[in-house]
């Protein structure tokens, strides 16, 4: 064998991939990941939709999407929260829109490259397309999607949004309409739907049937758990847009005159007024105005012993009297809570806030020890932070930052709050 030939085979059996070797292929379901991973990606979807307007919170999903990407590159949702990110950057600061919405789509495009059969892509590139003015590749990306096959309520809200703009009210409002009815499950998408179907219901042809958005929900969902856990996540997505607060108070109050007797709308009404009463946070205490204490705590008193409510009413309970600043108040029902068939982590979480709150910073502290041993996420609670900052203990938060940095190396941007 000619010597040239000789060296060109052993460099291609050396250099040949082993026989059952394939490339990692691309994938979607986050149940691939590693628990520590499943995190991350959950805290840069959360930071990111949390997002409204805030350059440090873009920062910090930065660092962790870079993070997340240098050890799972091959999990195909990390490039659309990247995309997301990007494209909101574009709308911070004096920033230039069009030029983080090109590079949004250029993360899209190489996504198809790789995943052309990945329906989430086109879905987001419909948004992009929509922002850029581009409409016939706007309408070309969503239909992709459509063929694909996807249930994401996030395809007809980019639909509505692209119809919308050109002014195609009407078929705008059917596509928020189906989105309103599959986003039940996903909260800013419902949220966006129901503030979508306020604007588009108002712009519709004179003359044309009205229609009630509670009559969707009552229609599209028998069981009125499901109808008030849409409320409640109407309340807790809650931002400033008081229409929400209104579609929330119309499905309770509707469902409350089919089922009198069912706690569970005494319950999300409460929540509904706490919210609306809400006037800030101190001392990682939320506070109400007085006139929600009272209507909320009138609703929230006969719950006590609902076994189906009692947890959660004895929570918002405890945290009127932390808002009233009214902490006997506060210890009579941690006190009575174990009788009441509270359980210990409920009783405790709420114990440990009140210590801080009356300045018994080391038996706060100390209760958070105890309750990491039920739950180790208690390890990290902001309270337990604030306690160890008010004793001056630099060496307890310099230990509680790098357990966290050993627990999860990946997402050393944590120390970045430190």
């Amino acid at each position: 064998m000619p010597k040239a030939l000789l060296i060109a085979t052993i460099f291609a059996l050396f250099f040949a991939v082993p026989i059952g070797a394939a490339e990692r292929k691309y994938y979607s379901d986050i149940k691939e990941l590693s628990e520590n991973h499943q995190q991350l990606y959950q805290v840069v979807r959360s930071t990111l939709n949390d997002w409204t307007g805030e350059l440090d919170k873009l920062i910090k999903a930065e660092d962790m999407i870079k993070s997340f990407l240098k050890t799972e590159p091959y999990f195909l949702p990390i490039y659309i929260e990247k995309t997301r990110y990007t494209i909101m950057m574009g709308y911070t600061g004096d920033n230039d829109t069009n030029k983080f919405n090109l590079e949004a789509l250029q993360i899209l495009d190489d996504v198809q490259q790789k995943a052309p059969e990945y329906a989430k892509s086109y879905v987001l590139a419909g948004h992009v397309y929509t922002n850029l003015k581009v409409y016939s590749n706007a309408q070309k990306s969503l239909t992709m999607a459509e063929k694909l096959g996807t249930n994401d309520p996030w395809l007809h809200n980019n639909w509505s949004t692209l119809l919308r703009a050109q002014g195609r009210y009407e078929e705008a409002l059917e596509h928020t309409i189906e989105a309103i009815r599959i986003a039940e499950e996903n909260e800013k998408a419902l949220l966006y739907a129901f503030s979508s179907f306020k604007y588009l219901s108002s712009r519709v042809r004179k003359g044309a049937p009205k229609i009630d958005i509670v009559d969707i929900v009552f229609s599209n969902f028998e069981d009125p758990r499901k109808r008030l856990r849409i409320a409640e996540r109407l309340v807790d997505s809650y931002s400033g847009k008081k229409e929400v607060l209104f579609y929330a108070y119309q499905i309770i109050s509707r469902q409350k005159q089919e089922s009198p007797n069912l706690v569970q709308c005494d319950l999300e009404m409460a929540n509904l007024i706490l919210t609306s009463g809400f006037k800030y946070t101190v001392s990682n205490v939320s506070k109400y105005t007085e006139q929600s204490h009272v209507a909320a705590e009138k609703l929230l008193l006969p719950l006590q012993r609902d076994e189906k409510v009692k947890e959660r009413v004895f929570g918002m309970l405890v945290d009127i009297a932390f808002s009233e600043n009214n902490y006997a108040k506060a210890n009579n029902l941690i006190e009575g809570a174990s009788e009441n068939g509270i359980t210990e982590k409920h009783i405790k979480s709420k114990k440990a806030v009140l210590y801080f709150l009356t300045g018994e910073y080391q038996s706060s502290i100390d209760t958070f020890n105890e309750l990491s041993e039920l739950d180790i996420s208690f390890r990290d609670n902001a309270v337990m932070m604030s306690a160890y900052e008010k004793l001056g203990r630099i060496d307890k938060l310099e230990e509680y930052h790098l357990r966290r940095i050993n627990r999860y190396p990946e997402r050393a941007w944590a120390l970045g709050d430190y």
